[in-house]
């Protein structure tokens, strides 16, 4: 840690919102450049962990549908 012992707090909410960009390896780069300031409990983990599939599953449906991807069979289990 820097000699300001400064960290950063990033809530879970704004990881989720990774899955729920196109962009998300742009919003990455910063971070890894100060992971060592980066602050992450163990509940962050597990809340991004329990929603992240969720969260993603939402942002491809939202996709999908701008895409007109119901002209095709797409499997119904990807959706449940």
């Amino acid at each position: 840690m820097s000699e300001t012992g400064k960290v950063f707090f990033i809530d879970a909410n704004q990881y989720l919102n990774l899955y729920r960009v196109t962009t998300g390896k742009q919003l990455l780069a910063p971070l890894q450049e100060h992971q060592e300031y980066l602050f992450v409990t163990e509940q962050i983990v597990q809340e991004v962990e329990r929603n992240k599939l969720q969260v993603a599953a939402e942002f491809l449906a939202k996709q999908f549908e701008q895409l007109k991807v119901s002209s095709f069979g797409v499997p119904d289990h990807l959706f449940d």
